[in-house]
């Protein structure tokens, strides 16, 4: 009895390689679901089909329009394609429509470009939380990722690194006309007045946490905007907009020239911090 089961699991398995295993054509690095090397990869275009964001690699660095992006962000989409994909799920000329990883039938369409070559995907449907359908271009074979497509935006601002406007340990700051240097025993006045650290760490504070939210449409600055707050951090200015009849804050950065988008958490924040200033700069 032992020896029939035993000899029907085999058969099973036998069959299983036979309907899901490799296949002439369809020949990936071994071990991963790319045939490129996803450490080698320089550009990453991503598409939901309506629109498209492309990312950049330069040495370390990720950008997008010119911007910083999340890196992390971007890493764990190339080790999620660079991974053992494991069995098809399936393989047949309807199932990249029903699995939505058509070539006219997707969530979304990644082109990556690197030194040794370029390769597509489809990303579709998920079976589950945590998994997503995907099919690489030219192939028939569909595989279930450990991705979700909406880790995968197709807008800039899905992968923006929301903290590049931060600014931890400033050197110098200009506030309300009067500047501030940090010198070795502490912040102090251009004339080398001493200034209590606690007045300025409300808005070193602000500067070091600040997040944008995503980037702005500069048509919104030429609207009735107010600047609530204009700072100088190590030679850059920072200005905070506030158009009043939306209750909406902006930030631009000389920096990236780039109106950005902010929060009213974080705004206040940062005018919190300015009114700690309180006598150090006066108006």
């Amino acid at each position: 009895m032992i020896r029939a089961l035993t000899l029907l699991l085999i058969l099973q398995l036998g069959i299983i390689v036979a309907l899901y295993g490799p296949r002439e054509g369809d020949t990936p690095v071994p071990g991963t679901f790319l045939a490129l090397s996803v450490s080698d990869i320089e550009e990453v275009l991503i598409s939901d089909g309506d629109s498209e964001v492309q990312l950049r690699r330069d040495d370390a660095t990720w950008t997008a329009a010119g911007l910083p992006v999340d890196a992390a962000r971007v890493q764990r989409l190339l080790v999620a394609l660079g991974q053992d994909p494991g069995f098809r799920i399936a393989d047949s000329s309807s199932a990249p429509t029903r699995f939505s990883v058509a070539e006219d039938h997707f969530e979304r369409r990644i082109d990556l470009h690197s030194a040794e070559g370029n390769a597509r995907v489809y990303l579709g449907n998920a079976p589950s939380f945590g998994k997503t359908h995907a099919r690489r271009d030219g192939e028939d074979g569909i595989y279930a990722l450990s991705l979700n497509s909406f880790d995968v935006p197709a807008d800039l601002n899905g992968w923006l690194d929301r903290s590049l406007l931060a600014r931890s340990n400033p050197a110098a700051l200009e506030l309300y006309g009067a500047r501030f240097d940090r010198g070795d025993d502490g912040w102090e006045r251009e004339d080398g007045t001493p200034v209590d650290s606690a007045t300025l760490e409300p808005l070193l504070e602000a500067l070091a946490r600040l997040q944008v939210t995503g980037v702005a449409d500069p048509a919104a600055a030429d609207d009735e905007v107010d600047e609530s707050l204009h700072l100088t951090i190590d030679g850059s200015e920072l200005r905070l907009l506030h158009d009043s009849d939306d209750d909406r804050y902006y930030l631009h950065s000389e920096r990236h020239d780039t109106l950005f988008d902010l929060s009213s958490l974080d705004a206040e924040r940062l005018l919190e911090g300015a009114r700690a200033l309180g006598d150090e700069a006066p108006t």
